[in-house]
């Protein structure tokens, strides 16, 4: 819980931090961008996405970001709020119902500090305010949360803002770093909105608009989890014939499998640990290596190749080249007679997997 203390800090690290040697944290907020950011690194293990608030005031942006990650940048299914037309409303309404979204328990009683806070930024929208609003709420779901920069948009270039359908994407550069943001919204119309506002906002056609209005009809944006489990046949590959398998993503980059294999010669126990590109996408690259256990043998195995798994599930596909290391044993003649050459090389097997992921 954010008490008195943690409050104090807060509000100290606005009068100490070289970050915020500038008085732009007295600046009115006229928009927030709830958004992710992809990241591959550390913080996401490898690869995932963090959430920012990109808080748009008269002069700069203001980089929040929080400790939250996700794999995925889609929303609830759940509309927060429903509208026709942008309207200015109390920012009140706006950070209650992040509140109520990112509480565990939405029955929770909202205790006074939080209150307090949502209030002072209700009434007066700095960036100081929302900041400390926005530090509030996610403190209750033990979230954290930064300022991370401050960049002005007199020094943003080639801004970029697109998306189709229902996804809004913000790219631009700022000291010659790119940034991009991504966010997901239920309602095509909704998603068009907040692109003309960006619109207006960076690029000078309405920059005196307060667009507060439209956070009430975002979809306040929640982790859906990739579905795991895959269970699938593979004729050829890894399994050198035919095998039933499980497949589990214990990590979204990461995937291990085990199966059964039926053999010309025998039975066969297949297992292997691969690495999987673009989690968030249907399509991914799988570059992976294993081996089969045959009766009192084994075989190792590589694995390249393309794999069709939807982050929701269904139709689970793979195309797949096996590099098998084998060895070679042939005869050659020289001086002393008949020689016995062994040599190791490998052959490549054409696999092709179909099953289901749930």
């Amino acid at each position: 819980m954010l008490n008195k203390l943690n409050l104090t800090l807060l509000l100290l690290l606005f009068h100490t931090s070289p970050i915020l040697a500038q008085d732009y944290f007295n600046e009115k907020v006229k928009f927030i961008f709830d958004s992710w950011k992809y990241n591959f690194g550390w913080e996401t293990l490898g690869g995932g996405y963090i959430r920012y608030f990109l808080l748009f005031t008269d002069s700069n942006i203001v980089v929040v970001k929080t400790n939250q990650i996700s794999h995925t940048t889609n929303v609830s299914n759940n509309a927060v709020f429903s509208a026709d037309d942008i309207r200015l409303i109390p920012l009140t309404a706006i950070l209650n119902t992040l509140f109520e979204k990112i509480l565990p328990d939405p029955q929770k009683e909202m205790n006074a500090q939080v209150k307090n806070a949502i209030n002072l930024a209700s009434e007066n929208p700095t960036v100081k305010n929302v900041f400390l609003a926005l530090s509030s709420i996610l403190d209750e779901k033990n979230l954290k949360c930064e300022i991370k920069e401050v960049i002005p948009y007199s020094e943003i270039e080639s801004v970029e803002i697109k998306g189709k359908d229902r996804e809004v994407n913000l790219k631009f550069k700022f000291q010659n770093k790119k940034y991009k943001y991504t966010a997901n919204y239920n309602d095509y119309k909704l998603a068009d909105k907040v692109r003309n506002a960006l619109n207006d906002i960076l690029k000078g056609n309405q920059t005196d608009q307060n667009y507060l209005s439209l956070l009430k009809e975002t979809n306040i944006q929640e982790e859906n989890e990739i579905k795991r489990s895959s269970l699938f046949l593979e004729l050829f590959g890894q399994s050198l014939f035919l095998s039933a398998n499980v497949d589990y993503r214990f990590h979204p980059n990461f995937s291990f499998r085990i199966g059964f294999s039926w053999l010309i010669f025998g039975i066969g126990f297949p297992l292997s640990l691969s690495f999987i590109s673009h989690p968030n996408s249907s399509h991914h690259l799988e570059i992976g290596a294993g081996i089969t256990f045959v009766e009192r043998s084994s075989i190792l195995s590589g694995l390249i190749g393309y794999r069709y798994q939807p982050p929701k599930g269904g139709l689970f596909f793979r195309l797949s080249f096996t590099p098998v290391p084998v060895m070679i044993q042939t005869y050659e003649y020289d001086i002393t007679g008949l020689r016995d050459v062994r040599r190791f090389t490998f052959i490549i097997i054409i696999g092709i997997s179909l099953g289901y992921s749930f």
